[in-house]
């Protein structure tokens, strides 16, 4: 080791103790994310109201996830390890948020592990990793549990390329002659674990589909398999073992084969599943499509070197100025050009400009899926070839001026950290992500609206219906947004202008069951039943009929549960034409609306009440309902039962004993809470009343 001008041996610490350093500091950045609840923006779908992962891993939930796409995507191993998360931790969000944070930890290992391994550069490529796992751009792949297969991904996509690495090594050593067997196996063996873990990335997430093309700028640089980098690293002085290392366009590509036709298999797949999320071409026709991805390509850019004003959902413009396009098309070509005019003495240039450009291809939105113009979560893996350009580019730049170089290196951390922890303060939950989301962007429908969800969420109706307002002033022909400002509105009891609302949105969507069955609900609290009874009719005509569940808990008695798919109008409706006796409608006893029961032949049949908290007075949240009994003269049994009381507590494993989780809730489609009815009818059980 070269001694320092002063005569004193520079620092360096032991790999291992950098890889530590840099594992903790990842943990201790995004350990505020541990803290989050889930939000209403696909975590319902992934997770809290998912029976499959509520019911953990099992063998019937693996078939399951091989067999159905979820949220239009086929990516079982994504699943796979969210019921992984329910098996451990239940619905506890924390659990759910450390395995993402986990990943991510491990992701930025791999980064530094695979670019030193490759390079053999141990300062920049702890940089590099440093900068990846720090970006605020990272927070929405991290921060959000429904975006699993971000990090899932990324740490399959880049064993892949560190496998890929260490069999490019050891087929250069294969094919010296002499070579031991041992070695040819090695080769073999790394080429195969390179190919099944790029087969486990691509059932994590199908944007993986371009990683055949990145195997290829690896051999480019830095493995420098093609002739003619090894030719331009020769031709600048560096010692080049050419021997071995040098192999033919025939083999590079024919070993790539096998990644190419996986990444057709899943393209096919992917196109298939996501065909019911691509907007006409009339919405979104093709020079639009162009448009936007020349520009989203630029936007990428700049919050890549100013990561400010990130947020969940960006909305699609209607055009982008022809001055924007211009100006982001004259962008990427003029890099482009500087990046292959300098690929001799810098050819780190091109190969990370062409990794940006390239691995963004499926998420640019030539091929649009959703209404998103982008979104930050794409930038995951893709903004590595841009790390590795600047890092890269600014050591060659400050080769001479060292002491500048760590200065802008620690001030860009520094700046990635403070922006990091901000960010992830605006995902704690739903409420939080979305009101940030509206103030960054501008007109953006999405955000409003789901902003509007989460303030009806907690009874805040009055700035929830104005947030609805917004919303519905974007996207006026939206049947859903009219639907749900018809609920704040009957909240807030404004019920004939939550007629109009649910109305509204029959008008633009006859086959909404739960408007029909909301507007039935509005109009049988006017007594206006039997235009109330015609809309109960259409919801569950349309929702193919009510299911009904029988439990049996003991020889003599049966509980039927008459379970609504939607709202707790058709649960009335349908006990009133199964000759119950129900009161007027909107009759109110204390708690309770619309539960009634009657013994016919040692039958109870129950009509239960759970809604979105509506039409139930006295301070109850919007998830659930107190529960009580009535008599046939509807009076109660019995005092009722505030939701959070925790008497079922003990009789949860006792239902599912019976009936497993996974059954009833394909049966009742209803989120699991502790005071759902039929742990609260299980309790009876053990009280007064049931003997």
């Amino acid at each position: 080791m070269m001694a320092s001008p002063a005569g004193k041996v520079p620092l360096r610490f032991p790999v291992w103790l950098l890889a530590a350093a840099l594992a903790l500091a990842t943990l201790a950045l995004y350990w505020p994310a541990t803290g989050h609840d889930f939000i209403s923006f696909d975590d319902t779908r992934y997770v809290t109201e998912n029976p499959q992962v509520r019911g953990g891993l099992t063998w019937e939930g693996v078939k399951w996830a091989f067999r159905h796409p979820l949220l239009c995507n086929w990516h079982p191993v994504t699943v796979l390890s969210h019921m992984l998360d329910g098996q451990v931790y239940g619905l506890a969000p924390w659990g759910h948020h450390l395995t993402s944070v986990l990943l991510h930890a491990l992701n930025a290992l791999l980064v530094f592990v695979g670019l030193r391994q490759m390079t053999g550069a141990r300062g920049r490529s702890l940089l590099v990793a440093a900068l990846f796992a720090f970006h605020p751009l990272r927070v929405e792949s991290v921060a959000w549990v429904a975006e699993r297969k971000d990090v899932l991904s990324g740490s399959f996509g880049l064993l892949t390329l560190i496998c890929y690495a260490r069999y490019a090594a050891d087929s250069r050593l294969s094919a010296l002659r002499g070579a031991s067997a041992r070695t040819r196996h090695s080769s073999a063996r790394f080429y195969f674990l390179s190919l099944g873990c790029f087969a486990l990335g691509l059932m994590s997430k199908a944007t993986l589909v371009t990683w055949p093309f990145v195997l290829l700028l690896l051999d480019y640089w830095p493995l420098m398999r093609m002739a003619s980098c090894a030719r331009q690293e020769a031709e600048r002085g560096a010692a080049v073992p050419t021997s071995g290392r040098v192999v033919p366009w025939g083999r590079l590509i024919g070993e790539k084969i096998p990644f190419f036709a996986l990444a057709a298999v899943m393209s096919v797949v992917t196109y298939a599943v996501q065909a019911g999320a691509m907007p006409g071409a009339g919405k979104f026709p093709l020079g639009a499509r162009v448009a936007n991805a020349l520009v989203s390509y630029s936007r990428y850019l700049g919050k890549q070197f100013w990561p400010t004003d990130l947020a969940l959902f960006y909305p699609y413009p209607g055009h982008w100025p022809l001055a924007a396009v211009l100006g982001a098309g004259g962008l990427m070509l003029g890099v482009s050009v500087l990046a292959f005019m300098w690929r001799r003495r810098a050819p780190f240039l091109l190969v990370g400009w062409l990794w940006f450009v390239g691995t963004l291809v499926p998420m640019i939105g030539l091929v649009q899926v959703g209404g998103q113009a982008m979104a930050d979560r794409y930038t995951y893996l893709p903004t590595l070839g841009l790390l590795v350009l600047v890092v890269w580019g600014a050591h060659a730049l400050f080769r001479r001026w060292r002491g500048v170089g760590v200065a802008w290196a620690m001030a860009a951390l520094a700046f990635c950290l403070v922006l990091t922890r901000q960010q992830l303060g605006h995902w704690q939950e739903s409420e939080t992500v979305f009101r940030h989301a509206a103030a960054v962007t501008r007109d953006n429908y999405v955000a409003y609206k789901a902003l509007g969800d989460a303030l009806a969420g907690k009874r805040k109706m009055d700035e929830a219906i104005r947030q609805y307002e917004q919303a519905l002033r974007l996207r006026p022909d939206d049947s859903g947004l009219h639907n749900n400002l018809g609920l704040a509105l009957l909240q807030q009891g404004q019920t004939n202008e939550a007629i109009r609302q649910y109305q509204h949105a029959l008008r633009l969507q006859p086959d909404n069951a739960h408007a029909h069955n909301n507007l039935g609900i509005a109009l049988a609290s006017l007594g206006q039943t039997n235009e109330a009874q015609q809309q109960f009719e259409t919801a569950i005509r349309l929702l193919d009929g009510l299911t009904a569940l029988v439990v049996h808990f003991t020889d003599e008695w049966r509980v039927a549960f008459v379970i609504p798919t939607v709202t707790m109008g058709v649960a009335a409706f349908a006990a009133s034409r199964s000759q119950v006796a129900v009161g007027e409608s909107g009759e109110r006893h204390g708690l309770l609306h619309a539960v009634r029961t009657v013994r016919a032949e040692g039958l109870v049949l129950l009509a239960l009440v759970f809604a979105l908290g509506a039409m139930v007075e006295g301070g109850i949240d919007t998830w659930g309902v107190d529960y009580g009994l009535l008599d046939d003269d509807g009076h109660l049994l019995a005092e009722p039962v505030a939701h959070r009381d925790d008497r079922t507590a003990a009789v949860i494993d006792e239902v599912h004993a019976e009936v497993p989780f996974a059954d009833l809730y394909a049966v009742t489609g209803i989120q699991f809470l502790p005071f759902n009815t039929v742990y609260q009818l299980a309790a009876e059980r053990h009280g007064d009343l049931w003997s």
